[in-house]
């Protein structure tokens, strides 16, 4: 027995070898637990995250390491009680800011080691790829249920592949770019939610999702999707949230959402929307949430809305819905937010519509057309609100007196901008303002609120960030707080006449400001530091522009993020110095120089420092300054040549150094290719206009007036964009070039006092000057360039820095900003122009004014001009005109200011009918033939009236008298008659 014990059977040993080559393919446990295939896999992953944090490892993979020991026990992974194998990988967001991050080029197929895997989460990683590729390297992981790709870069179609994953029952490919859809994603039965959201994809909403029957939740918003919604969603009764915001439907609600009993959530927000609200919506007696924002719907918000009971948040913002607040309202007990904001409601806010509303958090009633009186007290039994907005509704009388201790009614947002605040309210006499001890938020602009600003209000709410009290009649001086408001990050005083010195210890007062704007107040005296230190944002914003400060250029914030200064139109002298944000408009004050440390200024974007003492020649930091798009250097006494390096600023869109002393010529640049206003009006600039302004395809804007340039105008040909093209009081010469009638954008023409010669083109009408001006402005999108226009009525388009003398009859009348833009107008006056005035000039029918006086000008005036239905100045002064003035003119309505005086004219002037009744005789001067009412200096218009009354009298009396002589002589002859033919019948 010893023996054939020892003695083993030839095949077990072969048997234990296949055993051992198993365990080790499976990869066998180590002492630590974690396979070894699956630690292998989870540290390549690592590996290959590094690159996105600039060679170091995500804070979050920091301890993934070779010798870590369990690879279960690893952070962001979950393994099986059982098997000891990963079921869960959560790696979302491992790089941080998904914006600052770098691009993962994650290889897929890392993931076919987790032959349990589950749930896999990879959302917010800013990973690039294919989608294509990375669905095919997953479906190895038959187990998959969770697949969150979400917030990434991937791009293409999903791959019909997907179909093996086949135990999906959450899928998230949102925020990528997928573009079409396959029908096979229908067969996966097995789905419960699908997320594809901001995906660009095209065409309709797919029908496959009507096989997925166990859907409880869809998401396909901002996709642009069209051709409305299809009746197969009608199919998904378990469908419990359904989004389709952001797409264009175009059409109504369609009836089948009222059978989708089993909906808790119905988002339709910004689908283009039509029609009414329909009944069969109040069928959705689970519904939560309705979203039906941003549409056009209207009429009358149906009372049906009251039946459902459960609704939490209804929201029907910027529509067109009319009529009164409904009384169902009362109904919704579980309602708590409620938006009805920018519609057309109104009537008034009845006393108890919110007294059963007992949960609501958020009341949005702004921009409608509500009026009455509103109390707090209507929202006594609202102790859980938090935010009213009943702003915008210019009819709706606020009542502010109301205030109860014992209230707890405590707000954290407040707005009521451009409401009425009974009667121009003192905020000391606002009880319930003072009863307030959680606002964050209250704007209070526009609203009539009056008395001084109180210091109640920033010592009684600590947690206080966004003040605006704007535009209102707020005076005395800035008070002086007790204790710092540490969270305070935007004060808008702005608009006001709050007077006196700002305190010295304003900075450290409201350490946490990010927007501050105090314009159009009456400050004297210095401008303390302005170093915040505690700011909660990345932008800063400084507006203390339109006051009466003093003193020298104040102290800024160092930081990198200083986005917005303006310090326009005080009183400032001295050097401009110190750290100048992106956005600087420091013009209108006494400034002298520029201080050689703003050299290390090279972000700068906007540099304005108009109607200022400076002078001597430009510095050079300017020209060096890349990123400059806005250069204002008008009214100051800068002189020299304009230097070549202004080539430089390719990003330049605007330049204005009119009304200096610049001299030479305009440099010859081929770079500027992004300029689209320029202004070098009022210098010494001379010479010719060079060719290379043809490069400059992009202006709209060109002002070259009153200088001493020489040359023809063959160099406006490409100025193909052009809309306001002024180049008077120069020596500019030759004939008006025809190719000007090509320029279709083109309404404000100027070439007043030049040396310009021949006939005015016939083909004019062909111009924008035939055309109402459209105002076609740039708008900035950046945030801080949205807050600086919003915020501080600070225009940042560059049209709000030009503006335009427009000689009439002799005077100037300015046109600034976007009445500019609006004026059409053609100055030709004051040339050798020859000829008749062309016929076709009377097809500009948006034309303003229209000044064609001392010239050479033949002919008849043009009956035609009677088409000139906008004209308001009408100016053919000093030509020798011939001929009659036309009746026809008599049809121009708008017209204020006319002259033809000192031509060749004769006959009548126009009966005093119209506009012509308005007319002196300096209008109708120096024409020796022409007569008429109010040539004769010494005939009053009464005393013409009278004379004209007294002929009309005397022609009515002769005429009076020659009928009863012609009557006298009438009967004479019959009574001759009767008697001879009686005295022969007597004979």
């Amino acid at each position: 027995m010893p023996a054939e014990a020892a003695t083993a059977p030839p095949i077990s040993r072969p048997w234990l070898v296949l055993v051992v080559v198993l365990l080790l393919n499976v990869g066998w446990p180590p002492s630590d637990g974690c396979l070894l295939r699956e630690r292998t896999a989870l540290l390549e992953l690592r590996s290959s995250q590094e690159s996105v944090k600039d060679g170091s490892y995500s804070k979050l993979l920091s301890s993934w390491t070779q010798g870590a020991g369990d690879c279960c026990s690893w952070p962001l992974v979950n393994c099986s009680d059982e098997s000891g194998r990963v079921t869960r990988l959560h790696l979302a967001n491992l790089g941080g800011d998904p914006d600052l991050a770098n691009p993962w080029y994650l290889n897929f197929s890392v993931f076919s080691s987790f032959t349990e895997l589950e749930h896999l989460d990879l959302s917010d990683n800013r990973i690039i790829g294919s989608m294509a590729a990375a669905i095919s390297d997953l479906t190895t992981v038959k187990k998959l249920s969770v697949l969150d790709l979400s917030f990434n870069k991937l791009e293409g179609k999903v791959p019909c592949s997907i179909r093996f994953l086949n135990g999906l029952t959450k899928l998230d490919l949102s925020r990528n770019d997928l573009g079409d859809l396959p029908d096979c994603l229908g067969e996966l039965r097995k789905l419960e939610i699908l997320n594809l959201r901001y995906n660009n994809l095209r065409g309709g909403i797919p029908t496959f999702v009507g096989n997925l029957s166990n859907l409880h939740a869809l998401d396909l918003t901002g996709n642009g999707l069209q051709v409305g919604m299809p009746y197969v969603l009608g199919h998904l009764k378990k469908l419990r949230i359904l989004n389709l915001s952001g797409n264009q439907l175009d059409k109504g609600i369609p009836s089948f959402l009222g059978n989708m009993s089993s909906l808790r959530q119905l988002h339709l927000r910004h689908t283009s929307l039509t029609g009414e609200i329909p009944r069969f919506l109040g069928n959705l007696s689970e519904l939560g949430l309705l979203d039906l924002g941003w549409n056009n719907l209207g009429g009358k918000i149906p009372e049906i809305l009251g039946c459902l009971k459960k609704l939490a948040s209804l929201k029907i913002n910027d529509n067109s819905f009319e009529g009164a607040i409904p009384i169902s309202l009362e109904n919704m007990t579980s309602l708590r937010h409620l938006d009805m904001s920018e519609n057309q409601l109104e009537g008034e806010i009845h006393p108890t519509a919110f007294y059963s509303l007992s949960s609501l958090e958020e009341l949005r009633l702004d921009d409608n057309k509500l009026s009455g009186n509103f109390s707090f007290q209507y929202l006594v039994k609202c102790s859980r609100l938090r935010e009213l907005s009943l702003s915008s509704n210019f009819m709706l009388k606020v009542q502010m007196d109301y205030g109860d201790p014992a209230s707890n009614l405590q707000l954290s947002s407040l707005f009521l901008s451009f409401c009425d605040l009974s009667e121009n309210l003192n905020l000391d006499e606002s009880f319930f303002l003072q009863s307030q001890r959680y606002l964050t938020s209250i704007d209070l602009s526009c609203s009539g609120i009056s008395g001084s600003l109180p210091t109640w209000l920033f010592e009684n709410n600590i947690n206080l960030q966004y003040v605006v009290l704007c535009n209102s009649s707020l005076k005395g001086e800035f008070p002086l707080l007790k204790t710092p408001s540490l969270k305070v990050m935007m004060l808008d005083l702005s608009q006001n006449k709050i007077g006196g010195t700002l305190p010295e210890n304003f900075s450290t007062t409201f350490p946490g400001l990010n927007f501050l704007s105090l314009s159009g107040n009456r400050f004297i005296g210095s401008i303390p530091s302005l170093q915040f230190k505690k700011r909660m944002m990345n932008y800063f914003m400084i507006n203390l522009g339109n006051n009466q400060f003093s003193g020298k250029f104040p102290l800024l914030p160092n930081q990198l993020d200083f986005a917005f200064l303006n310090i326009e139109n005080n009183k400032l002298s001295g050097e401009i110095r110190g750290n100048l944000p992106r956005i600087s408009y420091l013009g209108g004050n006494n400034f002298t120089s520029l201080s050689r440390s703003l050299s290390s200024i090279q972000n700068i974007e906007i540099f304005d420092v108009h109607d200022n003492q400076l002078s001597g020649e430009v510095p050079e930091f300017i020209w060096a300054s890349k990123e400059l798009s806005t250069l204002v250097l008008r009214g100051n006494k800068f002189h020299g040549e304009i230097p070549h390096d202004l080539c430089k600023l390719e990003s330049l869109t605007v330049l204005d150094m009119s009304h200096n002393m610049f001299s030479g010529s305009i440099p010859q640049c081929s770079q500027l290719m992004r300029l689209i206003r320029l202004n070098l009006e009022v210098n010494n600039l001379s010479g010719k206009v060079h060719d290379k302004f043809t490069d400059f395809v992009q202006v709209e804007f060109l002002n070259l007036g009153g200088n001493s340039f020489t040359d023809n105008l063959e160099w406006t040909k490409g100025l193909r964009q052009i809309k306001i093209l002024l180049l008077g009081q120069n020596n500019f010469y030759g004939e008006i070039p025809t190719h000007l009638c090509r320029l279709h954008y083109l309404h404000l023409l100027d070439l007043f006092h030049n040396n310009l010669s021949g006939v005015i083109p016939q083909c004019l009408d062909n111009t924008g000057l035939n055309r109402r001006p459209d105002l076609d402005i740039e708008l900035a999108s950046n945030l801080h360039l949205w807050v600086s226009q919003v915020l501080y009525q600070k225009p940042m388009t560059p049209l709000a820095i030009q503006d335009v003398n427009v000689r009439i009859k002799g005077a100037f009348y300015t046109y600034t900003g976007y009445n500019l833009y609006l004026f059409a107008g053609m100055d030709l006056s004051s040339n050798h122009l020859e000829g008749q005035i062309p016929h076709s000039i009377g097809n500009l029918t948006s034309l303003k004014s229209l000044n064609l006086s001392f010239n050479h000008l033949t002919g008849l005036i043009p009956t035609t001009l009677s088409g000139l239905q906008s004209i308001e100045s009408l100016d053919l002064s000093h030509n020798e005109l011939e001929g009659s003035i036309p009746s026809e003119l008599l049809q121009l309505s708008c017209l204020e200011i006319f002259s033809v005086a000192y031509n060749r004219l004769e006959g009548c002037t126009p009966p005093l009918k119209g506009q012509f009744h308005t007319f002196d005789r300096s209008s109708y001067e120096g024409n020796a033939d022409l007569h008429g009412f109010p040539i004769d200096a010494c005939r009053s218009k009464s005393n013409y009236l009278t004379l004209q009354h007294g002929r009309d009298d005397v022609d009515k009396d002769k005429s009076i008298l020659y009928g009863i002589l012609l009557a006298s002589l009438l009967t004479f002859f019959l009574i001759t008659c009767s008697y001879f033919l009686f005295s022969r019948s007597f004979d």
